[in-house]
């Protein structure tokens, strides 16, 4: 709905690229209720601006207007197969990965005030999808596994994920070549790397992914021991990672420095510290234990900032520090106070 909203600003500011920073600030969806019989969650907005997405034209915001215009999307595609003229066709893609769980016998359904039924089933979605212009959908990624061929001459490649998804890939800038090369075996192992990569996915998952184009290869040294599988997974956030607007990727360093933090940390013996993704790119390390809360925040610059929170005093004390054994040394003095 909010692509949608996007792409009507869009079309009515022709020239314009990108939506006005904060288009969609204020936007929240709150479940309200649920209605008895199937399940039936009622969702309502709250309109606390009157600009960007709740900005009034033709009588209508740009927020009811896209819901108008999903809704007749439906209706007009599962009645008689036909897209409305005025539906922004960029936003078919997404319908590459909403409703690809529904089963044959199941289906969606969309009600506003003053408006028909529309509703989204399996054969509804299939031909959304071969209405639009492209099978795929190509978006900027993060992937990280292992890379196991590379074919100078052809510019392609393999990686191998995590979970062993083998995907193929292909890159434009020769100078990758030396890079994907130094990363294939090395001394008998293979290193674990980071792409950021340009992905081609097929809307309808009858095909493997593809990386379209490579932009950057990068190695982590995250050996196996207990904070890899959640470090590999902060690896893989790209831009947008939060609401596909905010949330920024996590350097390399920067998770290197988390890593290198959780063992002295543990040290302590005062609780299993967890790990958290900070919408600047940056990592939170956080843990309570005994009534106390302690967390390490390290930005993407790599500045480290440490904080307690004494739930029964509600006391609290912070500082910056700039290596691990200052950090270290910050939660000992508490402790020994204690």
């Amino acid at each position: 709905i909010l692509d949608v909203a996007k792409q009507l600003w869009r079309r009515e500011n022709p020239g314009r690229e990108r939506v006005p920073r904060g288009f969609t600030d204020g936007f929240k969806m709150r479940l309200t209720g649920i209605q008895s019989g199937s399940v039936v969650p009622v969702l309502t907005t709250e309109d606390s601006l009157e600009e960007g997405l709740f900005e009034f034209e033709e009588g209508q915001s740009y927020l009811d207007r896209a819901v108008f215009a999903f809704e007749e999307l439906l209706r007009s595609t599962s009645e008689s197969n036909r897209i409305p003229e005025d539906f922004p066709r960029e936003a078919l893609t997404h319908f590459g990965r909403f409703g690809s769980t529904l089963r044959d016998d199941e289906l969606i359904e969309f009600s506003s005030p003053d408006s028909e039924v529309a509703r989204l089933t399996p054969v509804t979605r299939k031909r959304l999808i071969e209405h639009s212009s492209t099978q795929y959908m190509l978006q900027d990624d993060v992937l990280v596994g292992e890379i196991s061929e590379v074919d100078a001459g052809r510019l392609q490649f393999e990686l191998r994920k995590r979970d062993g998804e083998l995907i193929t890939g292909s890159f434009k800038e020769e100078s990758l070549v030396q890079d994907l090369r130094a990363v294939v075996g090395v001394t008998g192992t293979v290193p674990l790397v980071r792409l950021q990569c340009l992905l081609k996915t097929p809307l309808m998952r009858l095909e493997k992914p593809e990386i379209e184009d490579l932009y950057s290869v990068e190695v982590l040294f995250l050996p196996d021991h207990e904070d890899s599988a959640r470090l590999t997974h902060l690896a893989t956030l790209s831009h947008g990672w939060y609401d596909n607007e905010q949330g920024e990727p996590i350097p390399t360093d920067v998770l290197e420095m988390a890593r290198d933090a959780m063992d002295p940390l543990r040290a302590l013996g005062v609780g299993e510290p967890l790990l958290y993704p900070t919408l600047e790119g940056g990592v939170q390390i956080e843990w309570s234990y005994l009534g106390i809360t302690r967390e390490v925040e390290i930005d993407s610059d790599l500045t480290m900032g440490v904080c307690e929170y004494n739930e029964a005093t509600r006391e609290s004390r912070e500082s910056t520090v700039g290596t691990l054994q200052e950090m270290r040394t910050f939660f000992e003095g508490e402790q020994r106070s204690e």
